[in-house]
């Protein structure tokens, strides 16, 4: 798009511009390790907690963790949540 949009304005493309490149890194995946990806929510945006959870029902599976389990999420399309000092699974719906 951003080459079209070059020709369409009627400058001349050589190849050389920045936008037909992009940084790639290739690395062994033995030696990588992903790290968390946290949010913060600064409001509910006026809900309780439970109308929280509930409208987070509508997407995922949710349930509270037993005190002391394991929070970290074990598969793909599972989250954590943590609020009111307790710990929830969520779980994404098909």
């Amino acid at each position: 798009m951003r080459r079209q949009s070059q020709i369409d304005a009627g400058n001349q493309v050589t190849g050389e511009e920045p936008f037909n490149f992009f940084m790639a890194l290739h690395y062994p995946a033995d030696n990588l390790m992903i790290l968390d990806y946290n949010r913060v929510l600064r409001s509910l945006n006026g809900l309780s907690t439970s109308e929280f959870i509930s409208k987070l029902s509508d997407n995922f599976i949710v349930t509270e963790l037993p005190e002391n389990s394991d929070t970290k999420p074990s598969k793909i399309h599972n989250f954590s949540l943590h609020i009111e000092n307790k710990w929830y699974s969520m779980i994404l719906k098909e």
